[in-house]
């Protein structure tokens, strides 16, 4: 009967122990559970351009109600109003304001930053997002909504570079 007891007491130890972790550490639900690459691609992006922070989280979280240009001319809005983007998603997707509404609560010419969001999603390989954005903006009918080709830095200084001579022109000068 002793011996009963101890494998019944390891037995309920071991359980105890085993079940734990699980629990405690909520395995499977992660922080970054629904953040997307794309999230991460944009939110660099845009603070790249735009020279402000911003977290992959704050942009799979506006990804829920806009999309990817929408939240990208949200930044391009915010960084040309000084207003916080916090303020410009909620008149966009709460007070269901028109992207003119909002610029021009905000003081803002839209086709002034729309170039700057295009850039943007041109940078962060979401070209598709940028077509989407600029049909968005001529059913509202924005003035100079056109998708910007954006330029890389690394690409605008080699053209300045002089080119290595092939191996052909090197093995004909000897």
């Amino acid at each position: 009967m002793s011996t009963f007891r101890w494998y019944l007491a390891i037995l309920v130890v071991f359980l105890f122990v085993s079940t734990t972790p699980a629990y405690a550490l909520q395995l499977g639900s992660t922080p970054l559970d629904g953040i997307k690459v794309q999230d991460g691609k944009l939110a660099w992006q845009i603070s790249k351009v735009l020279e402000t922070a911003v977290t992959a989280e704050q942009v799979s979280y506006m990804h829920n109600d806009l999309s990817y240009g929408e939240i990208a001319l949200v930044f391009a809005l915010s960084d040309a109003s000084g207003k916080p983007a916090a303020d410009i998603f909620s008149r966009r997707k709460d007070d269901n304001q028109t992207w003119n509404q909002v610029a021009q609560k905000f003081s803002v010419k839209l086709s002034d930053v729309t170039p700057a969001a295009s850039s943007i999603l041109k940078n962060a390989k979401l070209d598709a997002e940028d077509k989407d954005l600029k049909a968005e903006l001529d059913k509202e009918n924005v003035p100079g909504a056109k998708p910007v080709v954006a330029v890389s830095p690394d690409k605008a200084s080699k053209k300045d570079e002089p080119k290595a001579p092939s191996g052909k022109d090197v093995l004909s000068r000897q």
